[in-house]
Parts: C-alpha cells; structure tokens; sequence
C-alpha cells in the first residue's frame, strides 16, 4: 500500500507463504501402535521419546538397581541424572515401542516479511522484518551439545548440569537443566528424545536505514548536483529468538553453522 499526504509519503508491504504436508504413506516397518508411526503425519516430524526429567538418587537402590515401579530403559544403565522417558504403553520397559511425535519438522510452516518506507523533505526511512514459525531444532545434530564426549570440549549450557556430590558442597539437583556430564558414550541420553527438541521460531530486524537528500541546500543544487543522499543502514540489528537466547544457536541459519552477521553501513548517493 502507497500514499502521500502533503509532503509525506508512504509505502508499507509485507508477504506471508504457509504451507502443510501429510505423508499418505511410507514403507515403514508396521508399528505396534499407531502413535510410533511416521505415516500420517508432516514428513520430517520430529520422532522420539519423551522426556519427564532426571533420575534422582532416590530413584535407585543401593545395588544401583532400578525400584521397584520404575520402568527400565532398555538403551544402557543409567544412573542419577541420566534423563528419565515416559513409558508410553505401560509395559514396564522404555523401548522402541514409547517412540512418539516429540516436534515439528526442520523446516518452517510459516515465513514471512513486513517492512516500510516513509519519505519526508528530503528524509528517508525504512525497515524490513522477516521471520519463520514452525519449524525445530534437534539440539543432537550439532555436536557442542554433546559436552566431554570422546574428550571433546565443553560450552556454557553444561554449567546446568545435573551433579550431586555432597563431601564436595555440590549440589545441582533443584535447578539443573542438562543431564550428568560423561566423557563416554551414553546411550540414553544421547538419542531421540523432547528434551533436545527446540523451537526455531523468530523474528528478525533485517534491514534499517535512514537517510538525508542534501539536494535541497542551494549550494549543493548550484554545483549541478541533482541528488546527494547522505545514509546509514543496519543489517541483521535485531532478533527475536528463544533458541538464540537459550542456545546461543541463530534460528535462521542453525543448520548451516554461522551466524547471521550483523553490520553497519555509512555512504554516499550523489547523481548529476
């Protein structure tokens, strides 16, 4: 939509695309219930078991063993910290069969863009937003998540680790947001499952720029200049994103590795 009222003008714009998939059907090995299947369901749904937290230390007996009531993971042993699965069927056992919907696809449902001009004697001013909605991350395709496995290093969101170790003063247990930390494989923790999964929902301040037409000053018209535009624009200012701000991981560009770059111009238009 354009206008102009007086010496005020405008233009604002904007563009939307959403689109939804179904998978009528896949050669998948029949499931035993309907929730494991596949089939049915947006290609690349996310596919996993569901976290319900930490296994604590009174979740154990003194062997080491489970209690009582428990469901046994059937991925390794597990000890306190290690995370703790929804036993979907009621069998008594976490396996293949408790496996369900735990996200969304990698690619968004929803992207769009909105941004504006605005001009005004010789001021100009305009902004462009762009952002997605729908689509996840699964933290364990990147291997930082991952932290002291094989050796390797360690980043910021294992300070949240589950630990307990009284004759140390360490107790981590009330707010821990990231299971024991291993330098080992750890077959439980490390797979499928809701805890990884994130929202790559965002909004994002891609374009900003102000500028001034010196052509209107005398001087200027006088030295057979028809336009000499004075500007300063941002790219990539601003954005709005849970992952970013949890995972220190840029929504738009996760899958790739690099961040989106964030820079400031300062130029020169000048026409004759």
């Amino acid at each position: 939509f354009t206008d102009r009222i007086g010496d005020f003008s405008y233009s604002v714009f904007g563009n939307a695309v959403y689109a939804k998939n179904t998978v009528d059907f896949m050669g998948e090995v029949p499931p035993k219930y309907a929730y494991n299947a596949a089939t049915g369901r947006p290609l690349g749904t996310r596919m996993g078991l569901t976290c319900i937290g930490f296994y604590q230390v009174n979740d154990f007996n003194l062997d080491g063993s489970l209690k009582k009531g428990l469901p046994t993971p059937l991925f390794g042993s597990v000890q306190p910290g290690d995370l703790k699965y929804m036993d979907w069927d009621g069998d008594g056992y976490v396996d293949e069969t408790d496996i369900s919907e735990i996200g969304g696809p990698g690619y968004p449902k929803l992207q769009f863009s909105v941004g504006a001009d605005f001009a005004y004697k010789g001021f100009d001013f305009s902004f462009l937003f762009t952002g997605s909605a729908g689509g996840t991350v699964n933290l364990l395709d990147y291997s930082a998540w991952k932290p002291f496995l094989n050796y390797g290093n360690v980043f910021e969101w294992a300070r949240g680790a589950w630990a307990y170790y009284p004759e140390q003063n360490i107790d981590t247990r009330e707010y821990a947001t990231f299971p024991r930390l291993t330098t080992g494989k750890n077959d439980n923790n490390y797979r499928s499952s809701s805890f990884w999964i994130r929202k790559n929902d965002y909004i994002r301040l891609q374009n900003v720029e102000v500028g001034y037409d010196l052509a209107s000053l005398r001087a200027v018209r006088n030295a057979g200049i028809s336009k000499c535009r004075i500007y300063i624009n941002a790219l990539n200012l601003l954005t709005f994103s849970d992952l970013l701000n949890e995972c220190k991981m840029d929504p738009e560009t996760a899958y790739y590795g690099y961040p989106a770059l964030k820079s400031a111009n300062v130029g020169v238009q000048i026409s004759f």
